[in-house]
C-alpha cells in the first residue's frame, strides 16, 4: 500500500483524503493531507482544504486509533485532489478534465483563510 491516494474517516468526523505512504501496525504516513469540507447549502458540492496552513512539512504521522476508515477514493477525487496539491504547491501542470461538472480552481471560501480547492458540481 505504498503511494496510494486514500480517504480516511477520522474519529474527530473529519475526513481527509492524503497519499498514504506507508501503513504501520499503530500509525500511517500521509503526505500532504486535505480536509474535506461540504458545502452545507448543498450538500453535493465539497472542498478540499489544507490540514494544516502552518506546518513546515508536507508529511504527517497519524495514530491508527484515531481512523475509523480507511476508504478508497473515486477517480474523480483522485484526479481532483492530485490537481489540487499541484495548485497549493504552486506547480500545476496536470490540466483539469472538468468531467462530472466538477468546478476548478483554487477558491476561498472556507472562512478560515485556508485555501481550499472546488470540487462541488
Amino acid at each position: 500500500m505504498e503511494n496510494e491516494v486514500k480517504v480516511l474517516k477520522l474519529i474527530t468526523g473529519d475526513e481527509i483524503v492524503a497519499m498514504m505512504t506507508a501503513r504501520e501496525d499503530e500509525s500511517v504516513i500521509l503526505e500532504n493531507p486535505m480536509k474535506i469540507r461540504w458545502d452545507a447549502t448543498d450538500p453535493k458540492r465539497i472542498s478540499l482544504e489544507l490540514w494544516s496552513v502552518v506546518a513546515t512539512t508536507d508529511q504527517i504521522t497519524l495514530e491508527s486509533k484515531n481512523i475509523l476508515a480507511i476508504l478508497e477514493p473515486t477517480s474523480q477525487t483522485i484526479e481532483n485532489y492530485l490537481g489540487a496539491v499541484a495548485d497549493v504547491k504552486g506547480n500545476n501542470s496536470r490540466p483539469y478534465s472538468g468531467s462530472g461538472g466538477m468546478r476548478q480552481g483554487i477558491t476561498s471560501g472556507s472562512g478560515s483563510g485556508a485555501p481550499t480547492h472546488g470540487l462541488g458540481t
